[in-house]
């Protein structure tokens, strides 16, 4: 963990030193999330076709810079891609320790946030960090339940929508955890048999049940 935090963290340096323009999406990303920081919530790129949730987290975190009197440029290049950095090195792993108390086998949180179709976006401004810390925290608290049935259920409904504001196929997502949520209960309490028209007669009473309970 230790070394894929410092590789990542000269990535990002070396990131910033040699990649001074906005790549690829970053044209959109970045300026649609400074015209949030001026407060200019109404003006919309029509070319951006992922929901603003990571425009609102940038608006936040280039207000925190600020009222930081950091040496920083609160909205320039390398602190937006900072925030993905910190999201992908110490937010993700976070969200991932619930599921890794269930199964603490030592290498597979390294592997998972080392995941290269995710990690080369730890030192760019794009959605994909958050939109998986969001919809990974939402699984890990459904699964690990850390507080009352009721409540982590419905939080983590709540980080699925949220997660959804960053990235709109994360509706796929959401059902998968929603499946799994009410399969787990009806496992236990339904006491699932060998025949597939039983079970999925018993997972819908399940799925009514627990809508009526949790909604």
């Amino acid at each position: 963990p230790v070394l894929f935090l410092l590789s990542t963290f000269l990535t990002y340096t070396i990131s910033k030193h040699y990649v001074t323009e906005p790549f690829i999406d970053e044209i959109f990303h970045i300026p649609q999330t400074i015209q949030y920081f001026h407060g200019d919530f109404k003006t919309w790129d029509p070319k951006i076709t992922t929901p603003p949730g990571l425009y609102y987290l940038g608006y936040v975190w280039s207000k925190i810079i600020k009222l930081l009197h950091l040496p920083v440029n609160p909205i320039g290049l390398g602190t937006l891609r900072y925030l993905n950095t910190i999201g992908g090195t110490l937010v993700l792993p976070y969200v991932l320790n619930p599921l890794f108390v269930l199964n603490p086998i030592g290498f597979w949180p390294v592997s998972l946030i080392s995941f290269p179709v995710l990690s080369s976006f730890y030192t760019l401004y794009y959605t994909d960090v958050w939109a998986t810390i969001m919809i990974v925290n939402s699984l890990s608290v459904a699964v690990a339940l850390p507080y009352s049935d009721k409540t982590s259920i419905r939080l983590s409904a709540l980080l699925g929508l949220i997660s959804v504001f960053f990235r709109q196929t994360n509706i796929i997502w959401n059902i998968f955890i929603l499946v799994l949520v009410v399969e787990r209960r009806a496992m236990i309490q339904k006491n699932f048999t060998k025949s597939p028209l039983n079970n999925i007669i018993k997972f819908i009473i399940q799925f009514a049940e627990d809508f009526n309970d949790y909604v």
